[in-house]
């Protein structure tokens, strides 16, 4: 319980400290940070092409992972519409936004936990770059008059805390879970965590000066992730599947 309290203290401080970033007077630039966006995108796709994806294949129960993927492509969804048809947010969509992707983070590195403790670390070192775009994208999307206030503040620290809480109740449940919730909730989370990252790549896509810097820096996230990956496991033999 130790390892993943501390291992989901990771994104969830790097969202705190991107969102205070954002709000200082000399914030980054939105071109900067969109930037930081594709590259974020690789690590996250990378980690989830090497330890979510063999996990599913392997569990082989296609009627529950159908079902989980339709649940968090629907979450994202709703979610994602709502964001982009209320900009400039509100406090309750910037609140709602936060934690949808704070839940979508928790519920995975539980999971991930759950299959082994060495896929839980590495999908938690690999959300920190999607957390901490998270936490520097609000301000743009909300408006600093709103990103501002205390109340933002405060729900920053509370999606923060939802991480954390999530992540650990889900590698408690999870555990003594029947094995088709368990990919429920597996599937669940890696739609959601595919849906927003693709979706925010989609949206940026037209801007074609910038193209080609930010596929390569997708790229760059997406190999470096890889290899991280391979140091990381070594010759070790591959976990069991639970």
């Amino acid at each position: 319980m130790t390892g993943i309290l501390k291992y989901a203290l990771l994104p969830a401080m790097a969202l705190a400290m991107a969102h205070w970033l954002a709000v200082r007077p000399r914030s980054l630039r939105l071109d900067a940070i969109l930037d930081f966006q594709y590259f974020a995108a690789g690590i996250v796709l990378s980690a989830v092409s090497a330890e979510l994806l063999p996990q599913i294949f392997a569990r082989h129960n296609p009627p529950w992972i159908v079902m989980g993927f339709l649940a968090g492509m629907s979450l994202a969804h709703v979610t994602a519409t709502a964001v982009e048809k209320w900009q400039p947010l509100d406090l309750r969509l910037l609140v709602t936004m936060l934690l949808v992707n704070a839940c979508i983070a928790g519920l995975l590195i539980g999971a991930a936990f759950v299959a082994s403790p060495r896929q839980g670390r590495l999908l938690s070192v690999a959300l920190i770059g999607r957390m901490a775009f998270v936490g520097l994208n609000a301000p743009h999307v909300a408006g600093l008059s709103v990103s501002r206030t205390f109340s933002a503040g405060l729900a920053t620290a509370g999606a923060c805390g939802v991480l954390i809480a999530l992540a650990v109740l889900n590698f408690a449940v999870s555990d003594h879970l029947p094995h088709p919730l368990f990919d429920v909730m597996l599937a669940l989370g890696l739609t959601g965590i595919l849906y927003v990252t693709t979706r925010d790549l989609l949206l940026e896509i037209q801007d074609e000066l910038k193209a080609g810097l930010r596929t390569r820096l997708f790229c760059v996230g997406y190999l470096l992730f890889l290899v991280f990956h391979m140091l990381a496991i070594g010759s070790a033999d591959p976990e069991p599947i639970p």
